[in-house]
Parts: C-alpha cells; sequence; structure tokens
C-alpha cells in the first residue's frame, strides 16, 4: 500500500467577490486504501495594489496580463506637482500628482501605442500607487508576454532621455518638493507557463508546404496543414487529454512559419512536444524543411509560501456523482489566487501528490462597477446617442455586453441648500467637497454662476445649478442636482478659512431628496450593447492610379513584409495575420478618385486581440 495518487478533474470558479468554489473527483489510484480526507490548498500568485506586498506577490504567477505600478512618495502632507509618462515613445500631457484612475487611463490610452488598459489607484501612507493592467498587449515583439518599457517623467521638457524608472536625485519644475516616482513590474504576463515554440523554415526563396503532425506525452493528433492558423492549431491540440488549454501565436513569414504553445492549464516542466514532418516539403520540391522545437520558457510551480497561503480539510465524502465542492471564503477581492488538492488515505501519515486545479489562477469577483461619465445627446427628433467610459473595475471577469434602460419617469432631483451666515466685516471663503473631490476657495460672496461653475468642475459631478438668495443675515445657495439621479449624499464644508468667527457659520441641508427613476415596461425600453471587433484602415493617397512601391506596417513591436501599395485583400491580410499579435483580420479594399488624387484604403476588422488595440502605423518600405 501506499498514498494515493492526485485527485481528478480539479476545477475552480468565481463564486462571489470573497470567494472561489473547488470541485474535484476521487484519485483514479487510491494506493490500496480508501481515501479518507482531501487537503485543499490555495495562495496569492499575483499583485493587487490594496493587498498586503511580499517578495512572492512580486513574483507572479499564471497571469495573463501585463501590470505596471508607478509609485508616488513624499513626506509631504498635501502633494502636490505634476508627472507625464512616456510608453513606446510617445509621452502624455502633465498629469496632477494626484490624479484619478479615470484621469491616468484616459492619458495613457491617448497614446497611439497604448490601446485599452485598467487603471486602479491605492492610497499609501506616503502618496499612492496607480497599477495599470495592459489586457492588449499579450505578445510584444514577437514574445508572449513581453511589455514596452514604461518610464515616468518630472521634467517639463519632452526629450525622452528626461524619463526614467526612477526619479531618485532628479529635479524637476512638475514636482514639489521631496515627491519620488518610481516605475515597477510586480506582474509579467504568463510567467510559471510552460512555453514550447516550433519553427518551420525553407531555404530562401521557397517556401514551407504539405502538413504536419505533433505529438505529446504519447498522444498524437491528425496531420494539419502547413500554414494553420492559431486557433486551429489550439483546438487539435486540446483534443489531447493531457495538453488541457492552451494558447498558440503564430508568426510567419515568406519561408518560414513559427507556433509558439503556452500550456495554461498543465503546469511544471513538461517534456517537449514531437513534430512528425515527413509530409512538409519547400516549394522547390527537393529541399527538406528544418524543423525545430525550442523550450521558450519552462514551466513553475509556485512555492506557496505568502502570507495569503490557506488551506483546510474535508472528509472524503462525495457529493453527487462522486465529485466533491468546497468553497473558499474570506479572499482579497482582485487577487489571483492558485489551488491545488491532494488526498489522504493514513499510509505514511502524509498526503499524495497533489492536483492544481485549472484555470491555473483565479480572481474572485462580483459584478463591475457602474460605466462611468455617461452622456446623453440628442440625435433627431425620436432617437438619443448615449456614450460612456468603460468601468475602471469589471469585478474580475471581462465584459461581455451592457445593457442600456430609459424611462420617462426621471424621479425626483436632489436639491441642497447652503446656508451661510453672515456679517459686515465677513473675509475668506469655504470649500466645498463631494465624493471625496474638493473645489477650489469659495468666497463668501460668490455668486450663483460662479459656485455652479466650481461644483461642476468636479469629477464626482455634472449639470449642477445654483440660485442665490441673499438677507440680512444669512445668504443661501440652493444646488439642483440636474445632472445626477438618486438620493446623494450632502455637500460636506470646510469652513476654517472663514474670516470672523464665531459668527461665520456655514451648513448645509438637503432641501429634497433625490429618488431612483422607476423603469415601467410602458415609459421606456432596454438594448443589449455587445462588442464588435475593431476595425482599423490602411490608407494609400496619390495623384496617380499607377500608385507603386510597398510600405510596412508596424503593430506591438513587430514589423510586416513589405506591402505593395496595389496588394489584393487576400495578400494584406495574409501578411497581417502573420504577425504574431494578430489573428482572424479579414481584409476589404475600396479605391476612390477625388480632385484628381487617388486613394485606395484596406479596412480589417481585428478578431484577436479584441478591445481596444492600439494603432496601426504604417512606413514606406523600400520600395515606396
Amino acid at each position: 500500500k501506499t498514498q494515493p495518487g492526485p485527485p481528478s478533474s480539479v476545477y475552480a470558479a468565481v463564486a462571489s467577490s470573497t470567494s472561489v468554489r473547488v470541485s474535484f473527483g476521487p484519485p483514479e489510484d487510491d494506493g490500496g486504501k480508501p481515501v479518507e480526507r482531501y487537503k485543499i490548498e490555495w495562495d496569492s500568485v499575483g499583485y493587487h495594489p490594496g493587498a498586503e506586498l511580499s517578495p512572492t506577490l512580486w513574483r507572479s504567477f499564471y497571469a495573463q496580463h501585463n501590470v505596471r505600478t508607478i509609485t508616488l512618495q513624499s513626506n509631504e502632507v498635501d502633494i502636490r506637482g505634476q508627472f507625464r509618462i512616456r510608453f513606446d515613445g510617445h509621452a502624455t500631457l502633465p498629469l496632477d500628482a494626484r490624479c484619478t484612475a479615470h484621469d491616468l487611463r484616459a492619458a495613457l490610452e491617448a497614446l497611439p501605442p497604448v490601446g485599452g488598459v485598467k487603471v486602479a489607484r491605492h492610497e499609501t501612507v506616503r502618496g499612492y500607487v496607480w497599477a495599470v493592467t495592459f489586457p492588449m498587449y499579450l505578445v510584444h515583439e514577437g514574445h508572449v508576454g513581453n511589455l514596452p518599457e514604461m518610464r515616468v517623467g518630472v521634467d517639463p521638457g519632452r526629450f525622452s532621455a528626461k524619463f526614467v524608472t526612477n526619479t531618485t536625485g532628479i529635479e524637476g519644475s512638475l514636482m514639489e518638493g521631496d515627491a519620488v516616482l518610481a516605475v515597477e513590474s510586480p506582474v509579467h504576463a504568463f510567467h510559471g507557463h510552460e512555453q514550447q515554440k516550433i519553427t518551420v523554415t525553407c531555404v530562401a526563396e521557397t517556401k514551407v508546404q504539405g502538413s504536419f503532425g505533433i505529438s505529446f506525452m504519447g498522444e498524437s493528433m491528425a496531420l494539419i496543414d502547413h500554414d494553420v492558423a492559431a486557433e486551429d492549431l489550439e483546438t487539435a491540440l486540446e483534443l489531447l487529454q493531457r495538453v488541457g488549454n492552451v494558447m498558440v501565436v503564430k508568426a510567419a513569414s515568406a519561408a518560414s512559419v513559427s507556433w509558439t504553445i503556452v500550456f495554461l492549464d498543465n503546469l511544471g516542466n513538461l517534456p517537449s512536444v514531437e513534430v512528425r514532418t515527413a509530409e512538409l516539403f519547400c516549394s522547390d520540391g527537393t529541399t527538406v524543411p528544418t524543423v525545430l522545437v525550442q523550450e521558450v520558457a519552462s514551466g513553475l510551480l509556485p512555492d506557496m509560501l505568502s502570507p495569503h497561503y490557506g488551506s483546510m480539510e474535508v472528509d472524503a465524502v462525495p457529493a453527487k456523482e462522486g465529485s466533491f465542492v468546497q468553497g473558499i471564503e474570506h479572499l482579497t477581492p482582485g487577487l489571483l489566487y492558485h489551488v491545488k488538492v491532494s488526498a489522504w488515505n493514513g499510509v505514511g501519515a502524509t498526503y499524495g501528490p497533489s492536483q492544481f486545479a485549472a484555470p491555473a489562477s483565479i480572481s474572485p469577483g462580483g459584478p463591475p462597477v457602474p460605466p462611468a461619465d455617461v452622456e446623453v445627446l440628442p440625435a433627431g427628433p425620436s432617437a438619443l446617442h448615449v456614450r460612456w467610459v468603460v468601468p475602471l473595475d469589471d469585478g474580475g471577469t471581462p465584459l461581455s455586453k451592457y445593457e442600456v434602460e430609459w424611462t420617462a419617469c426621471r424621479g425626483t432631483t436632489e436639491v441642497q441648500r447652503v446656508d451661510l451666515t453672515t456679517s459686515e466685516k465677513m473675509q475668506g471663503g469655504f470649500v466645498l467637497v463631494f465624493g471625496g473631490a474638493a473645489t477650489t476657495l469659495v468666497p463668501h460672496d460668490v455668486t450663483a454662476e460662479a459656485l455652479a461653475s466650481r461644483l461642476n468642475s468636479l469629477e464626482t459631478l455634472k449639470g449642477v445649478t445654483v440660485k442665490k438668495d441673499k438677507g440680512l443675515t444669512i445668504t443661501s445657495w440652493t444646488v439642483t442636482f440636474s445632472g445626477s439621479v438618486g438620493n446623494l449624499p450632502l455637500l460636506q464644508v470646510d469652513s476654517s478659512l472663514l474670516m470672523n468667527p464665531p459668527l461665520a457659520t456655514v451648513k448645509v441641508v438637503e432641501v429634497q431628496a433625490g429618488t431612483d427613476p422607476e423603469f415601467p415596461d410602458d415609459a421606456g425600453g432596454t438594448a443589449t450593447v455587445g462588442f464588435e471587433p475593431e476595425i482599423q484602415s490602411v490608407l494609400v493617397q496619390g495623384n496617380a492610379q499607377d500608385l507603386a512601391g510597398s510600405y510596412v506596417l508596424h503593430f506591438m513591436g513587430e514589423s510586416s513584409e513589405d506591402v505593395a501599395v496595389n496588394a489584393a485583400p487576400v495578400e494584406l491580410r495574409r501578411i497581417l495575420n502573420g504577425m504574431s499579435a494578430v489573428r482572424g483580420v479579414e481584409v476589404t479594399a475600396h479605391e476612390r478618385n477625388f480632385f484628381g488624387a487617388f486613394e485606395r484604403e484596406w479596412r480589417g476588422p481585428f478578431v484577436f486581440p479584441s478591445g481596444g488595440l492600439p494603432a496601426l502605423p504604417g512606413s514606406t518600405g523600400e520600395g515606396g
């Protein structure tokens, strides 16, 4: 008799914002003695700006997106100043030292090479940490998990030499006092996952042709085409029982093609795939292609020694159909966890080998926060145009759709009144705060228009109107929150800058509580808005229809083959899909003559990656 083998079919799923659910089956081999109990273990393998930091957290595992942090520290109580961020050769405009996550995200997404990002801001004892997640950058410069360097600058100039990863010792007019900015890389995408690369190459002036097969740990897949798409190779590999889920990245040129296989579920250092090449040949009919299999990154297992480690033991009493289901509670929202399960039968007074759960990492999550900055504009006599900003927090799961509801029943508008007890010798002013955002100093005799302007400048408010009433001893400003919905918290007041105390007092009272709108079926409607593939276009203009030459496209650090200016859509599609960061692009072409000029445009929706993509810039090739 011996210890039992690892449990079978271990899976983890999100249960709530602070819990996950683990399911598993009994071991195929119980070691010759019935299993008595199971041990479930979990630990953090990622970084979260609100979580306690430890060396293990900074060495993340199994994350599918890169995270870069910008940390601002200062001994000053009131941090002031500005800074800028440079990413892949492009720099933002100056950002306030206390800028919100929304402001920093907007500044980064305005840079052509960035694409869509997620930003979370966390306050520390001495400053702030902004954590920037890059969902679009799965591949850069042909390498899975790479990301261009991000730097910060406090110098008002735009020279790249002034951007650094740490501003210690650098004097800059944009940042006051002893403030220091630092950029760090706590999360590297796909770290810990085994990566293997298959490269098939023919001699110059010839192309790879034929078919090939792949075998892994004694299992073999059917032959597939030499130019198989990444998504089709994923499907074929995942039919092999010992492979699990994989991600495949393809790169192709005139004489070679490669596929990088990232093992997402099968963890640890894995044996190499084997390639069956008997049916592969080069287009000259005589040359045999060179086939190379490389281990790009060795698979790793976490040590599970962080402060977030936890475990529990459960009795071997199976649930329905012989499976076990157990919840893990009190986890940190947004933090990545790795889960594994082992079995005990009493032999040797120790647990048998563990089986890690699929997926390799999971983050507790809940519903996303509401979209930000919802704006409604007229779009005609019977239509409205609604636009919004993607939520800063998706709840741990990528967004798939939005629901838009509208109603004619607006609800009651919130109304509050600011009362100031005045005197003839009154001087100074006060500050109003709403949702954590504060106005500039409000003079004691401020006009209604000026107070409305100050309130509407807050990122937490929109559409405020103000009416002023001046009495003998009390001046009142009635604030109507026309751009907000529901019962709002009272404005907060800081009156420490009012002169002539104790006679001068400021208080806020609620005149009318706001109510949420009602959505009856007969007074509105709903619409579901999904995500559409991103469409980018390549435009070539000239003075004659017989344009000649070529150009090169650049995407996520990689350059394409030369593209002829008269290339057919199918040729441009082949070239784009041959870039490692692109998958599933379809291309259409349009030609136009106007005012003696000729224009040719290619348009292509991007299926992978999806979302807010970096721009696809072009440059003139040697033949252009």
